[in-house]
């Protein structure tokens, strides 16, 4: 039981996390040009994952 917990919780990371980096590009794409976004979103992406989610 405590194994499909922490998959789920582990899946539920994952998902929060390319979330964010959505929400990032989308908010920026806005206001800045699309590669300036595409690289806060990625750098964001990167953070998340080295952060261990």
């Amino acid at each position: 039981m405590f194994f499909v917990r922490k998959r789920f919780y582990e899946a539920v990371a994952a998902v929060v996390t390319f979330s964010i980096t959505i929400g990032v590009f989308v908010l920026l794409s806005r206001h800045v040009p699309m590669w300036t976004a595409a690289m806060t979103a990625l750098l964001v992406f990167g953070a998340s994952l080295w952060s261990g989610f």
